[in-house]
């Protein structure tokens, strides 16, 4: 589709992504043993990663977002992945079982720390079992949760998460999750009734009342943008996506993640947003 032929409604839907806290989690040296595909997390540049991650805090900063920095986890190498922890609902948060035994000690400090800064919001740790969710197979589009069904969250972990949401008032659909480590690691919202990503992912999402676009040729890093207060957090790198967001009328910023993609990370992975 054109993307040039957006209307009011459905821009107006897209600021409608509005956020004031977030969670974030300082990377340490721990990061170069982190869980990837192929073991390219050992190529990372730790100093380049702490820098890439200040960035990715002054960014939010500047859109107006109160981050709250958890340290490091030494013994947890994938912890700066912060998304996975937990999943946002109205009124109450999830605390997660992730897919990844070795990850599971990292939802302690994010749920002390929603305690500490969100206490309107229920706190719903997830039961042990043979459930498991990792945030980041979570995707959102107005009252519907779409849930991946990967490696790292199994359809138990999503029959009980759907189980959640539907108590408030919301709905759970399930993707079948191949070819990405997780959901959103290759499509995610820009409204609440539009998504970016590849073309292969596109097709399994319902096509009515969903406006979909698929990122540019040779960019598909480009699938995981993070909309903040009305701007489109853009991976760096994707530029044929960035000037099509822009020619369309989005506002937009562009973050280095590349450290981060060596660990089959991206924008969404680092922050968790309410």
């Amino acid at each position: 589709m054109d993307i040039g032929m957006f209307s009011n409604r459905e821009y107006a839907s897209f600021l409608a992504y509005h956020f004031t806290r977030a969670i974030v989690r300082r990377p340490g040296p721990e990061l170069v043993r982190a869980l990837s595909e192929g073991g390219t997390a050992a190529g990372i540049d730790p100093q380049a990663a702490a820098a890439q991650h200040e960035a990715y805090i002054s960014t939010l900063n500047s859109l107006g977002v109160d981050v709250h920095v958890l340290p490091p986890e030494p013994d947890y190498p994938d912890a700066v992945f912060v998304e996975d922890t937990a999943v946002v609902l109205p009124g109450a948060v999830v605390i997660t079982r992730p897919g990844a035994a070795s990850r599971r000690g990292e939802t302690t400090r994010v749920a002390n720390a929603f305690r500490e800064l969100a206490p309107g919001l229920e706190i719903i740790p997830m039961p042990d079992g043979l459930g498991t969710v990792d945030g980041g197979d979570i995707l959102r589009l107005g009252e519907c949760y779409y849930i991946g069904i990967s490696d790292r969250t199994n359809e138990p972990g999503g029959e009980w998460l759907t189980a959640r949401a539907q108590e408030r008032g919301c709905r759970g659909e399930f993707i079948p999750v191949s070819d990405s480590l997780h959901l959103t690691t290759v499509v995610t919202p820009l409204s609440p009734d539009t998504i970016i990503g590849t073309g292969d992912i596109l097709p399994l999402f319902p096509d009515d009342g969903i406006t979909k676009i698929e990122v540019a040729p040779g960019e598909s890093a480009a699938g995981n943008v993070l909309v903040v207060n009305g701007t489109v957090i853009v991976p760096a790198g994707c530029p044929e996506t960035t000037a099509m967001l822009e020619k369309a009328g989005f506002k937009t910023v562009t973050v280095d993640v590349s450290q981060y993609a060596r660990a089959d990370g991206a924008l969404t992975c680092l922050s968790i947003l309410w």
